[in-house]
């Protein structure tokens, strides 16, 4: 008998498109597994979370730690606060500003240069700057540092989907310090990018991470951070005092809840919003928030084996040092420049003198 071979070419062909889609997913997916393995944010060995958090709960008086509400829900609820909240000004102004000198920002020199962003977010304002120097170069290595992991993994997945072979994205889930760190190995011209959250930071450990980013610098990097310069007290208390803010502020507490099996009672306390106003060189306005006991009470959190009592009237303050987020005068601004070690390139200012940019370069 006679052996035949018949070769369907069209149903070859959905072989061959199949195996592809397979081995692209498979690619994909290693790619996104070993990220994960290697920048964790929960149990990352250069950061004990259960640690700083039981420090805070434990100390005079008792805080939790300002990022720690920045989950992946945390991260959720910032975005619903910067589009729901009309009185929070700045993320408006810094887009203003964004808008209306990127192209000054982004000088020549900055060609073939790795793209860093300091608390990533949903890179909403870093696209812009991708963009821009995608004009200028073929492709863009893309260093995105965030806390919350699962919220910096969805980000990449859509930048990676949105410009394709263009971006290559190395995400650091990981706090400011260790990012930075990882950063020291990266020897490429860089534009590093920092909008807002430095604010979030006290003054000494402003300073302390400038430092750091000013040693992973070469004389063609650029540092482009933004800082609020409002002293405006009914403008400030509009903006914090806010629904939306506050249940960016509470998911301190309720990540406690959900993580630390906690049983705290939100009922049991009243938050508080302030502003202190300050004018010296050194010392910033801050916005400081607390939730206040409003009778003794007590909560557990398993994970940590600890109890935490408060008294009537004691407060448990939502962030770290003094305020959650600093207000500067422009001698303060450049005071934190020169005790970096940096230089004042450039800087804008919105119309509304809400915001300021600056553009800094090593000495």
């Amino acid at each position: 008998m006679k052996h035949v071979t018949i070769c369907d070419h069209s149903f070859m062909k959905k072989i061959l498109l199949g195996t592809i889609y397979i081995m692209i997913k498979i690619r994909r997916l290693t790619h996104y597994q070993l990220i994960s393995r290697e920048y964790r944010v929960v149990g990352l060995e250069d950061m004990d979370v259960k640690n700083e958090l039981l420090s805070g709960l434990t100390s005079t008086p008792k805080y939790i730690p300002g990022w720690y509400r920045y989950d992946k829900e945390g991260s959720r609820l910032n975005d619903l606060c910067l589009q729901e909240n009309e009185n929070y000004y700045f993320h408006r102004c810094e887009m203003n500003i964004l808008k209306a000198n990127l192209k000054s920002m982004c000088s020549s020199d900055v060609k073939n240069s790795i793209l860093v962003d300091m608390g990533s977010g949903n890179c909403e304002k870093t696209r812009l700057f991708i963009d821009h120097l995608l004009l200028n170069q073929e492709k863009l290595d893309f260093y995105p540092i965030d806390i919350s992991q699962e919220f910096l993994l969805d980000t990449c997945r859509k930048l990676s989907a949105e410009y394709a072979g263009r971006l290559d994205i190395f995400p650091i889930a990981a706090d400011y310090e260790t990012g930075i760190n990882k950063l020291s190995t990266c020897s490429q011209t860089k534009v590093i990018l920092w909008f807002g959250s430095i604010q979030s930071l006290e003054a000494a450990d402003q300073i302390r991470k400038l430092q750091m980013l000013k040693k992973t610098m070469t004389r063609d990097c650029q540092l482009i951070f933004s800082v609020d310069i409002t002293q405006n007290r009914e403008s400030v208390m509009k903006a914090y005092s806010d629904f939306h803010a506050r249940q960016l502020y509470m998911n301190s507490i309720w990540r406690l809840i959900r993580d630390e099996n906690c049983d705290v009672d939100p009922d049991n306390f009243e938050m508080e919003v302030d502003f202190i106003k300050n004018n010296s060189a050194d010392t910033m306005s801050f916005v400081q928030v607390l939730i206040r006991a409003k009778q003794a009470n007590s909560f557990t959190v398993p994970t940590m084996g600890i109890t935490v009592a408060l008294n009537v009237g004691e407060p448990l303050y939502l962030h770290e040092g003094p305020g959650i987020s600093h207000k500067f005068t422009f001698q303060q601004i450049q005071t934190l420049i020169q005790k970096a070690g940096l230089k004042l390139a450039d800087s804008w200012v919105d119309d509304e003198d809400h915001v300021v940019f600056c553009k800094c370069k090593v000495l």
